[in-house]
């Protein structure tokens, strides 16, 4: 079983801490497309339900075992 953690922060400074779970090994080529493709959707949905009210998705951050695997980070 795969373990990812993902760290959100929003342009508020709020952080939240999500676990993911996978059955699949991280050495899958398919698991990792349905990462990227988690994250893409994440940012989408985060962003149609916040922007409105001024608050966008700061940064995305992922780890397995420790190390970072993923980091979307918007500058501003």
């Amino acid at each position: 079983m795969t373990e990812i953690k993902m760290i959100i922060e929003d342009s508020n400074g709020y952080t939240l801490e999500q676990t993911l779970k996978n059955e699949r090994p991280m050495s899958d080529i398919q698991l990792q497309d349905e990462i990227d493709a988690y994250v893409n959707q994440y940012i989408q949905a985060f962003n149609k339900e916040n922007i409105s009210n001024g608050t966008y998705l700061k940064s995305l951050k992922m780890y397995y075992e420790g190390n970072q695997i993923r980091n979307v980070t918007k500058n501003k």
